[in-house]
């Protein structure tokens, strides 16, 4: 298992939830 992988690939999710709560706040 690539631990890289799912490091990049939580970020790729933290980034699309903070947007998503960016969104939803305005």
């Amino acid at each position: 298992k690539h631990l890289v992988g799912d490091i990049e690939l939580f970020h790729f999710a933290a980034n699309r939830f903070l947007l998503l709560l960016e969104y939803a706040s305005k």
